[in-house]
């Protein structure tokens, strides 16, 4: 069995602050009219890896580094999208009361590959 994150998550709030929530309860949204759902595949190699972090005040900021393997399946189970890639993100952070919440994700760099992301 595997769970699948919808649009109403209640956990998404918890986690993301706007412009970014909205961006990814229409991007569930969407894929969830579409049929389409994210998976690992089996052996998944999907990582992240911070690669520094900035904290001034309630503001934050990160680089990330992810290998992402993971696939996009439509209704019937076949692989629409598999491409394997190394993002470098660039991300903000604000602190809403106690809990820091990202609001905005930034692809740096992508490319093809596990290699990693450069520097």
């Amino acid at each position: 069995a595997f769970s699948v994150a919808t649009s109403a998550d209640p956990e998404l709030a918890q986690r993301a602050a706007e412009p970014l929530l909205s961006n990814v309860r229409d991007q569930l949204a969407t894929a969830s009219a579409l049929g389409q759902r994210t998976i690992s595949p089996p052996n998944s190699m999907y990582s992240h890896s911070i690669r520094e972090v900035s904290i001034d005040g309630g503001s934050a900021s990160l680089m990330d580094c992810t290998i992402d393997d993971q696939q996009v399946v439509d209704s019937g189970g076949r692989v629409i999208d598999g491409a394997v890639t190394s993002k470098l993100y660039r991300g903000s952070l604000r602190l809403d009361d106690a809990t820091w919440k990202v609001d905005n994700i930034t692809v740096v760099s992508n490319t093809e590959g596990i290699a990693g992301c450069a520097g």
